[in-house]
């Protein structure tokens, strides 16, 4: 998960969103929060992974748990 340029007070705003979130991205597995730059966080999938499609789609939808803190974040600054 990345936080553009185009972001709002970018690093503020990654800053903040860690506080918020970085306890439950740590939780899921084989993901890392990065904080540098744009990077927020990360997960790396292999590519020979039997049913990649369907991994890539679940890993999605856990992000999408993000959204709303997402919003709250950026209504903050």
């Amino acid at each position: 998960m990345h936080a553009e340029e185009d972001c709002p007070q970018q690093s503020e705003f990654i800053d903040k969103f860690l506080e918020r979130e970085s306890g439950r991205i740590k939780s899921w597995k084989g993901y890392q929060t990065i904080g540098k730059g744009y990077s927020i966080c990360e997960r790396t999938l292999p590519l020979n992974f039997k049913n990649l499609e369907q991994r890539i789609f679940e890993e999605l939808n856990r992000l999408r748990q993000l959204q709303e803190s997402v919003e709250q974040t950026l209504d903050e600054l």
